[in-house]
């Protein structure tokens, strides 16, 4: 009866953990799973990206509709970032409680689905709202509805490919890809409408709501992958001595009434104290575990927690420059090349355009070469290069320089963060749910204050910083890839603990 009590307290150690959903009847994650999941979060990320996309071309539409100035259509933008990163702690908060092994009534695709339809309600009223409260209130919930879908993208691919480090890497770069797609894609689509369609947006906002409907159902139908967690030694203790005193239970009620004075010896006392120390002995063995727990108990080499803090405070710090950049040069790029270079405002429209076609070219080209790349250190240093380069030709001020400086900023920020996602795997560190939410927390502030920063600068006349500020960033940005590198080899290197 005790190995009866093992074997159910072993399914309930590493029964996976999916929320609502029963977790004994989940299936083993597949490769035909994870490809079906994969190509769901693809496909939210395309309409994260086409919403992002979507509103810069539009905001002079929305401004003729609601009636709403340039300074309130700025707030409202602002708003919606911040909006993204309330949804991305609260996915951080949900994330975690699953990984720790808690039980949670509330399924991780089912929160997926329910986002997606907030999203989906979202760009039908963005595509013909004229009241400007009605715009700002969908501009807010989009911006949570972001927030948790690119979280959540980003941390359940890393989950449904952690016994792969090569495909987990190439499915990061493919998702990132993805958002990018979608937002070179809608911004066509709001100039076909604007001059075919007397000045309207309404066709790129509500396929990007058909999508997300569609979206959410096959997220309500696919079941989450698993995040797999052993038991604590006491849990399973308690399991099994709970299912020991059910069996006897059982067995005292269905035995006739001389057997139980016999059931009472102490001879048979004894022996049913046994077993709890025997579960006790099973329990401490452990069950099963997964390679990325594995790589946690061993997280860089064994080495001291203080430089795993120094490792993910440089990954943080390179995202942060690396999303400060690209949001600081696609929004101010065009203003710099008008005013400082006297440059046509066509002509910066069109360098804006090529800035945007070099990180599409740039996300793809990493999709496609990152699982065939041993680690995402070399990338990284060939980005941070680029940009280094990028930045000094800004200062240059012809024409020519500003566009080299475009293509190179382009491609150097183009796969940066998501090799920075698969770098703490790649380091044997687990990426947990608040170490993802961390990294994603400095790459969204990047891209709030320094494209801020700049336009501070900007609205006192001091276009001239515009070079120097992103070449003294990229600078950081490389010192700090330097010490992530550098804490990697050290730590390979030291003998184990």
């Amino acid at each position: 009866m005790t190995g009866l009590a093992h074997e159910r307290a072993e399914e309930r150690s590493t029964a996976p953990l999916l929320g609502s959903k029963d977790a004994d009847a989940a299936p083993l994650t597949s490769r035909r799973h994870a490809f079906l999941c994969t190509a769901l979060y693809c496909t939210v990320m395309c309409i994260n990206g086409g919403m992002i996309g979507a509103f810069g071309p539009s905001l002079e539409c929305f401004q003729r509709s609601t009636g709403l100035g340039q300074g309130s259509l700025g707030t409202s933008v602002l708003q919606n970032r911040l909006a993204k990163l309330v949804g991305t702690v609260l996915w951080a908060w949900y994330a975690t409680v699953i990984h720790s092994g808690k039980r949670i009534r509330l399924d991780a695709h089912v929160a997926l689905a329910m986002n997606l339809v907030l999203t989906a309600m979202g760009c039908a009223v963005l595509g013909f709202t004229t009241s400007g409260f009605k715009l700002q209130v969908v501009m807010v919930l989009s911006g949570f509805a972001y927030g948790v879908t690119d979280s959540a993208c980003a941390q359940l691919t890393l989950w449904v490919w952690e016994d792969d480090a090569r495909w987990q890497r190439g499915c990061v770069a493919l998702i990132n890809a993805c958002f990018t797609l979608g937002a070179f894609v809608t911004p066509m689509l709001v100039a076909f409408s604007l001059h075919y369609l007397n000045d309207t947006v309404w066709p790129a906002f509500h396929i990007l709501s058909l999508c997300a409907i569609i979206s959410a159902c096959a997220a309500s139908r696919l079941a989450s992958p698993r995040t797999h967690r052993k038991a604590k030694a006491k849990e399973v203790e308690t399991d099994a001595v709970a299912f020991e005193a059910d069996v006897g239970e059982i067995e005292l009620a269905t035995r006739p009434h001389g057997d139980l004075e016999k059931s009472t010896t102490p001879g048979t006392a004894s022996k049913r104290k046994a077993a709890p120390a025997e579960t006790e002995e099973y329990a401490g063995s452990g069950g099963q575990e997964s390679c990325c727990e594995r790589r946690g108990e061993r997280s860089m080499g064994g080495e001291s927690t203080t430089r795993v803090r120094l490792f993910f405070i440089c990954i943080s710090m390179i995202g942060f420059f690396a999303n400060g950049c690209e949001h600081a040069v696609a929004t101010w790029l065009s203003s710099y090349g008008v005013h400082e270079s006297g440059l046509a405002e066509e002509t910066m429209a069109i360098m804006t355009s090529n800035f945007w076609t070099a990180m599409s070219a740039g996300r793809l080209g990493w999709a496609l070469c990152s699982s065939l790349v041993s680690s995402a250190f070399p990338v990284l240093l060939v980005n941070s290069l680029c940009c280094l380069s990028a930045t000094l030709l800004f200062s240059q001020g012809s024409e020519t320089f500003l566009l080299l400086g475009a293509l190179g900023s382009g491609i150097g920020v183009s796969s940066s963060f998501p090799a920075l996602v698969t770098l703490g795997p790649e380091a044997r560190m687990e990426m947990t749910p608040r170490r993802m939410a961390t990294l994603q927390l400095s790459a969204s502030a990047g891209e709030m204050l320094c494209p801020f920063v700049l336009g501070v600068c900007f609205q006192f006349r001091l276009y001239h910083w515009f070079g120097p500020m992103n070449f003294v960033q990229q600078v950081v940005s490389f010192c700090a890839l330097f010490v992530a590198w550098t804490i990697t080899r050290v730590s390979a290197s030291a003998p184990p603990s």
